[in-house]
Order: C-alpha cells, then structure tokens, then sequence
C-alpha cells in the first residue's frame, strides 16, 4: 500500500528509492513456517518485477533479505490455534532453533545501517542478503542437487 501510494509521486519527479525487507526465508522454505516464507517468497517476486517496471523511471528498487537479527520476534511469533499433536516434536525442535537463532543473531543496528548504504549508493543492487546464512544458504541451494539440499536443510534443523 505504502509503495502503491507513494509510486505516481516518483514517477511525476522521475526518481526515487524503494527498500523491501524480506527474509532468508523468501529464498528458502523454513520448515516449521510455511505461511511467513510464502509471503516471503512473494515479497521477492514482486520486489524483482517492480525493479522491471520502474527502471524506466528512474525508480531503484532494492531488496533485504536477512537472516537472524536480535529482535524480539520469536517472542511475538503467532501460534497455531489447533496445533496437530502429530507434529508436536518437530515443532518443539524448530521454536528452539528458532529462538537460539534469534539470540545470537546480528544487531538490529546492521540492518539500519545497510539501509542508509543503500539510500546513498549511486547504483543500488537489487538483493542484499545480511546476517547468519543469509549468503550461504541460497548459495547451497544453487549449486547442490534439490534432493542434497533438502538433506542439508533436515539435519540443520534437526528433523527426521
């Protein structure tokens, strides 16, 4: 909504800069939380369409993609209303994970601090991974057979 409302005021001065936020998770599947990769994965696929369309205006699109920060989201994370008891220890495996990656993540600080580097860089990249995995992993994901990532991917988290 944000980027919709203030897009026709860009385009009328033919400049301006548009920063998404996103997460490793828009380039990896995290087990455990299907729903917040698949927003994600859209907000990576609608960053990259609109650095195409806006590029003739003059309008630079950029993308963050970071892993762990020190934040208190795995505190605030939403649970399941109904949580399936059958998915009980794999659950109970990923909220570990999850909240030790959380507290010992980077400081929030990094990622303010990217921002402004994007702000004043002249010809800003498209995707800025930052933080635990956020290089590497897609990096694996490229270059490693899917079934051989998939692997890689279970004994990191821990699953069966």
């Amino acid at each position: 909504r944000i980027t919709n409302a203030v897009l026709p005021i860009m385009r009328n001065i033919g400049k301006g800069r548009i920063i998404n936020i996103a997460s490793l998770a828009g380039r990896v599947g995290v087990p455990g939380h299907s729903f917040y990769s698949a927003t994600k994965f859209a907000l990576e696929g609608y960053t990259e369409t609109l650095a195409h369309e806006l590029h003739p205006f003059r309008i630079k699109v950029s993308l963050i993609e970071p892993g762990f920060f020190k934040t208190n989201l795995a505190a605030h994370a939403p649970q399941a209303d109904n949580p399936l008891p059958a998915y009980d220890p794999v659950r109970d495996q990923l909220t570990e994970h999850f909240q030790k990656g959380v507290q010992t993540g980077r400081n929030p600080a990094d990622l303010a601090a990217l921002v402004l580097k994007i702000l004043r860089t002249k010809k800003p990249k498209l995707r800025y991974p930052i933080g635990q995995g956020a290089l590497i992993i897609p990096f694996f994901k490229a270059v490693l057979p899917q079934r051989l990532f998939n692997r890689a991917v279970r004994l990191y988290f821990h699953l069966p």
